[in-house]
C-alpha cells in the first residue's frame, strides 16, 4: 500500500479510538465554484470547536540525519501548515463543505457552531533506533501559534502511543492544553514527546507548578517513558491486556 495512504489509515484509526468513529471525518469536501476539493485529511467535530489533522509521511533512512533530510521533513511540514489554512480560509468566509461520517451520512459543517480550532499535524517517518529513548528522532516544533491557532506536530508513533494513555477525548484535549502552556511558554526542556508523556501522566502536579510559575524550569532526561512502562507494567497490563511498545 502507498505509504501516504497508510500513514492516513493510521491516523484515522487513532482518531477512532481517540474520539469514536461518528466524530471523525475523513477527508471532508470543501465545495467551489472550479468544483470540489479536500478540505483535509480528517476533521474532528467536539462541540464547538474542531480538530484539522494534516498527515504527512517520508519513506527515508533517518539513521544518518543531515541537512537535508531535515529540510525535506520541515518542507512537509510547512506543507502541512499551508493545507491547513484551507480550514481556516474556508471558515472566514463560512464556505460551503460537505462530510460524511463513517455510517455514509453526509451533511454540510455549520461554521456558526464553531468556536475554537485546533490544528494537529502528524509526521510518519520510520526510525531504526525509535525505541532507543536516548536516540529517537523528535521534531523540534512542537507546538507553533500559526494565524491564531494552536498547531501541534506529533511523530505518527508517539501519537499512538499517546493514544493508549489518553483513553477520553478529554484526556487529549486536556493534553494538547497543558502541551501548549508548557512548550510555548518554554517552562518545559524536553528530548521526546514520551518522556513527557509519561511526566505528565505520574507527576503532572510538578508540571503544573512549572507551567504557573516563571522561576521554575524541568529538564527531562531520557528514559521516563521507559521508567513509567517498567513500574507501572501490571497496572497497565491490567489496564490494557493487549500491551504494546
Amino acid at each position: 500500500m502507498d505509504h501516504g495512504i497508510l500513514t492516513e489509515d493510521t491516523a484515522e484509526l487513532i482518531c477512532h479510538r481517540l474520539f469514536g468513529a461518528d466524530l471523525v471525518l475523513r477527508s471532508p469536501r470543501l465545495i467551489e465554484k472550479s468544483g470540489a476539493k479536500e478540505l483535509t485529511d480528517i476533521l474532528i467535530i467536539i462541540d464547538d470547536t474542531i480538530l484539522i489533522f494534516q498527515s504527512k509521511s517520508l519513506l527515508m533512512d533517518i539513521e544518518n540525519l543531515d541537512n537535508t533530510k531535515i529540510a525535506r521533513i520541515i518542507k512537509r511540514y510547512r506543507n502541512a501548515k499551508q493545507q491547513i489554512n484551507t480550514t481556516l480560509n474556508a471558515h472566514n468566509r463560512n464556505a460551503e463543505v460537505h462530510a460524511t461520517t463513517p455510517l455514509e451520512v453526509e451533511f454540510i459543517l455549520d461554521w456558526e457552531h464553531i468556536r475554537k480550532k485546533v490544528a494537529i499535524v502528524t509526521i510518519n517517518i520510520p526510525d531504526t533506533f525509535y525505541n532507543n529513548p536516548e536516540w529517537r528522532f523528535q521534531f523540534p516544533s512542537r507546538v507553533e501559534n500559526h494565524k491564531g491557532i494552536f498547531v501541534h506536530t506529533f511523530l505518527l508513533a508517539d501519537l499512538d502511543r499517546a493514544q493508549k494513555e489518553l483513553t477520553t477525548p478529554g484526556d487529549f484535549m486536556n493534553y494538547l492544553s497543558v502541551r501548549e502552556k508548557a512548550f510555548i511558554e518554554n517552562r518545559i526542556i524536553i528530548g521526546n514527546e514520551l518522556d513527557f508523556l509519561a511526566f505528565y501522566k505520574t507527576r503532572y502536579p510538578e508540571l503544573e507548578a512549572a507551567i504557573k510559575d516563571n522561576t521554575l524550569n524541568i529538564l527531562f532526561e531520557p528514559g521516563i517513558w521507559e521508567g513509567y512502562r517498567s513500574i507501572e507494567k501490571e497496572r497497565i497490563i491490567e489496564r490494557d491486556p493487549v500491551v504494546s511498545d
